[in-house]
C-alpha cells in the first residue's frame, strides 16, 4: 500500500509541476499569429513611436520547438527578436544562440526566468548584462480590463531597467535610464490566440478624414503660439512613408513625431514641449520627394 501511495504521489507531483511550467509560458504567449503593439516614449531627445512584435512562424530544431519573433522597425535592442523557446523543465524563456550558449544550454541564452518567485535572481547563461535581473514582485495587475498575475523584474547596473510580464499578455512595460528614466515602453494592445485586446493600430498619429487629398500639404500648427502642446495636421494623396520631425533654431533635431508608412488621407499629430524652453521651433514633413517646413512658437 505504501508503494502505491508513493507512486501516486510522484505521478500527481509530476503532473502538477508540468502544469505550472505551462502556466509560466503564459507570461510570454508564443503562438504563431500572436502580436504585441507598443508605444515607445523616449525622453532624450523627446520622441514617440509605435512598434509591433509579431510571432511569425515556428520550427523544430535541436529537439526543441522555436518561435520566430519579428518587429516592425528597428527599436531598442532590449526588445529582442529572433527564435524563442521555453525550457519546459524550469520555465526559462530562451533565445536561439547557435554555438554561443553555455551550460545547460549549448545553443540558447536565457532572457528571463518566467518561473521566478519574488527575490529570485537570474544570472546564469544570460543573453546580455541587462538580463541580470531580480524578480521584485509577483502581484496582480489590471490590463485591458482584466486582472491577471504579473511578474516584475529589475536590473541595476550602469543603466537601470524595470520590466513587467502579465500572464496572458506578455511583456507589458519596460522602463529604464540613469540616473532618471530616459525611456518608457508600454503595451497598448495585442492579439493573443485570435483575441484582440486594447488598441492594435500601428500608429501614434490620428487619421482625421477619409477624404482623399489631391496633394501633399503641411498645415500651420494650432494653437500657435502654444504652451506647452500643439497640433500639426498634414495630408498625403497616396500611400507613403512619412517622416515628421521637430527642430530647434540651430537645426538640432528635437523630436521625431512620425516615422512610418501611412495610407492616403489627412492626419493630425500632437507635439508636447513641456520639457523645452520657450522659443521658435520648426517642424518638417518629408514623404518621398515632397518636403515642407513650417515655424511655430512656444511661449511659457
Amino acid at each position: 500500500m505504501k508503494k502505491i501511495i508513493i507512486f501516486l504521489f510522484i505521478i500527481f507531483t509530476t503532473v502538477e509541476l508540468k502544469s505550472q511550467v505551462v502556466q509560466f509560458a503564459d507570461y510570454y504567449p508564443l503562438s504563431v499569429g500572436n502580436f504585441f503593439v507598443y508605444i515607445d516614449e523616449e525622453y532624450s531627445p523627446p520622441s514617440t513611436s509605435v512598434f509591433k512584435l509579431s510571432v511569425t512562424k515556428d520550427t523544430n530544431a535541436n529537439n526543441h520547438k522555436y518561435f520566430k519573433v519579428m518587429r516592425s522597425a528597428n527599436h531598442i535592442a532590449e526588445f529582442l527578436v529572433g527564435w524563442f523557446r521555453y525550457d519546459s523543465t524550469n520555465g526559462n524563456l530562451l533565445v536561439y544562440s547557435p554555438g554561443n550558449g553555455c551550460l545547460p544550454y549549448a545553443n540558447d541564452k536565457i532572457i528571463d526566468s518566467l518561473a521566478s518567485k519574488k527575490s529570485n535572481h537570474c544570472d546564469g547563461c544570460i543573453y546580455n548584462a541587462m538580463n541580470l535581473r531580480t524578480c521584485t514582485d509577483t502581484i496582480n495587475g489590471t490590463y485591458f480590463g482584466q486582472t491577471v498575475k504579473t511578474k516584475s523584474y529589475h536590473h541595476d547596473g550602469l543603466t537601470f531597467e524595470d520590466l513587467v510580464y502579465a500572464k496572458g499578455f506578455g511583456k507589458v512595460s519596460y522602463t529604464g535610464g540613469e540616473p532618471v528614466i530616459t525611456y518608457m515602453i508600454f503595451m497598448k494592445g495585442c492579439k493573443i490566440n485570435g483575441v484582440v485586446y486594447g488598441d492594435t493600430i500601428l500608429s501614434n498619429v490620428s487619421q482625421i478624414s477619409g477624404i482623399l487629398p489631391i496633394e501633399f500639404k503641411l498645415s500651420q500648427n494650432y494653437p500657435n503660439p502654444f504652451n506647452p502642446a500643439t497640433n500639426i495636421k498634414f495630408s498625403i494623396p497616396k500611400n507613403s512613408n512619412v517622416i515628421l520631425k521637430v527642430f530647434d533654431m540651430l537645426g538640432k533635431e528635437i523630436s521625431t513625431l512620425v516615422n512610418e508608412k501611412l495610407n492616403a488621407g489627412e492626419y493630425e499629430r500632437s507635439f508636447d514641449g513641456s520639457n523645452l524652453p520657450s522659443g521658435v521651433y520648426f517642424y518638417k514633413l518629408t514623404s518621398g520627394e515632397f518636403t515642407e517646413t513650417k515655424k511655430m512658437l512656444m511661449i511659457k
